[in-house]
């Protein structure tokens, strides 16, 4: 890749937990010629020989972990893995997200145009629409009471500033990764993207959507309809880490007041909210207490009995 006339590599790091594998096939054929590399992670105990077929067919770098390590562990393993073979970006990628045509090549553009008004640059990513729905979603950033929320417009090229970028997608230089440092482990999953662009945040770096760049992405479990609005849900066990991590992090001060305000004021709201949707109610209000108890009490990593 050339971009101002300076030689990039990316790579993409594409982490797998029981995939699907024809959208998984589609994502990698909508990568495949975007990158200089991709690799793929086996975080899971999916069929080895399914995901190792698809490797070899596209030329893919792949590692297996043989169980489920956390989303930022393997993130971080992928990111060390694209530093060994001196990339200069990485971007990160789910398995059943899709990227446009010409998504890598325009991000980069945009990223080097925002870098030469001496900003540093957290991450740069596309907006998500909605597999399901259709909808694109806002981009966001907190202040104690509320999310400020900028609806993308597509025809604008216009860098709208967040607070964090969804990872899926997002395009990261790795000079200013290993300066913010790497994902939080312990968090397991959920609020892992959302701590780390607080994080650099705190450390003087800036995340940033492209609004009419889009990346197609899964959200949730499923959608509902609740007064009127669709909104994405997700099973006890997610909403378990949803709650636990986010207790955890109102701990944190690098996380910014207007983050842990906003977070403190709702989490009675997940707790009621995700016990009322699921479909074992009982289950549900014992497990998420215990998720605000272990978030309390530092109790991280993988939940004992999944």
């Amino acid at each position: 890749m050339n971009v101002d006339d300076k030689e990039i590599t990316v790579s993409a790091i594409i982490v797998a937990y029981n995939p699907d594998i024809e959208k998984l096939k589609k994502l990698i054929i909508s990568a495949h010629h975007q990158f200089s590399h991709i690799i793929l992670i086996n975080n899971g105990t999916f069929s080895i020989e399914t995901l190792q077929s698809i490797t070899t067919s596209f030329n893919i770098k792949y590692i297996e972990l043989g169980e489920n390590y956390g989303i930022a562990y393997a993130q971080n393993l992928g990111i060390n893995q694209a530093k060994n073979l001196n990339s200069t970006f990485v971007m990160l990628l789910d398995q059943d997200s899709l990227l446009t045509a010409n998504m890598v090549t325009a991000l980069l553009s945009a990223h080097t145009k925002i870098e030469q008004e001496n900003i540093n640059i957290a991450s740069i990513a596309p907006c998500h629409r909605d597999q399901k729905t259709g909808h694109i979603g806002d981009v966001i950033r907190y202040s104690p009471l509320y999310s400020i929320k900028t609806t993308p417009q597509q025809n604008s090229s216009i860098p709208i500033k967040s607070d964090f970028n969804i990872a899926s997608g997002s395009l990261i230089k790795l000079d200013n990764f290993f300066k913010i440092g790497p994902m939080m482990e312990c968090l397991f999953i959920d609020w892992v993207d959302i701590e780390w662009g607080l994080r650099a945040k705190h450390k003087g770096f800036l995340s940033f959507a492209i609004p009419n760049i889009i990346l197609d992405h899964n959200i949730g479990d499923e959608t509902k309809l609740i007064m009127g609005k669709p909104i994405n849900l997700h099973n006890d066990t997610r909403n378990y880490y949803i709650l636990r991590n986010a207790t955890f992090l109102l701990k944190h001060k690098k996380m910014g007041y207007a983050w842990r305000i906003h977070t403190a004021l709702r989490i009675p709201k997940y707790y009621l909210f995700y016990s009322l949707t699921s479909r074992n109610k009982i289950k549900s209000l014992r497990l998420l207490a215990s998720a605000i108890w272990d978030g309390i009490s530092s109790n991280m990593g993988k939940i004992k009995n999944e």
